[in-house]
């Protein structure tokens, strides 16, 4: 028999915790379902929802969708420190290590590359080569000396084609020896 003029409170606390536990152990298909309605409220940004989208920073409060594992977690903080001075120095530093992390991948980026510029560079050196000989030989043919050599040849050809029966043939039939005359910068020689 229960005593009498005593009276009992229930804890409520406990009883409620139990009963939290067992129903997320049975139904752990429908907290999936809330958490990826969660993610795609975060993430389609439903208005009215007010929800923040989920975050990679570390130390970042974790989503439902995270919690279970549907989603990419944060990475984990370097150490457990939570006095602000500290967390100060920890989230500088993290910050340093992602730059350093970046830095060292443009870096091997760029080691990668450096082979085809370099052969690109080589491609230029020797078509550079090859542009300097075709202009030294066309400033060799431009030389006053090589010009007159040129006249010469090219009169000698005039004279010779004006001379030649076909010249004269043609040049009676046209009624100049000037038609057949081709400019000296027009012969190849």
């Amino acid at each position: 028999m229960p005593r009498t003029g005593v009276q009992t409170r229930p804890d409520d606390r406990r009883s409620t915790r139990k009963d939290l536990t067992r129903s997320l152990a049975q139904n752990s298909s429908l907290l999936t379902a809330v958490a990826l309605q969660d993610h795609f409220a975060r993430q389609l940004k439903i208005p009215g929802g007010g929800l923040k989208p989920a975050s990679l920073k570390p130390g970042a409060q974790l989503t439902l969708a995270q919690r279970y594992g549907l989603i990419q977690r944060p990475p984990a903080l370097l150490t457990k420190q939570h006095h602000v001075f500290h967390q100060q120095c920890i989230d500088s530093f993290e910050r340093y290590a992602k730059l350093q992390d970046g830095s060292e991948r443009v870096m091997k980026q760029l080691e990668s590359e450096k082979d085809d510029i370099d052969a690109l560079f080589a491609e230029l050196d020797a078509s550079l080569d090859q542009s300097r000989q075709v202009f030294d030989m066309v400033d060799a043919r431009s030389s006053p000396a090589t010009r007159s050599q040129e006249r010469s040849r090219h009169t000698a050809f005039v004279d010779a084609a004006a001379t030649s029966t076909s010249g004269q043939s043609h040049a009676a039939a046209t009624g100049s020896v000037a038609n057949t005359v081709v400019p000296w910068d027009e012969v190849d020689v």
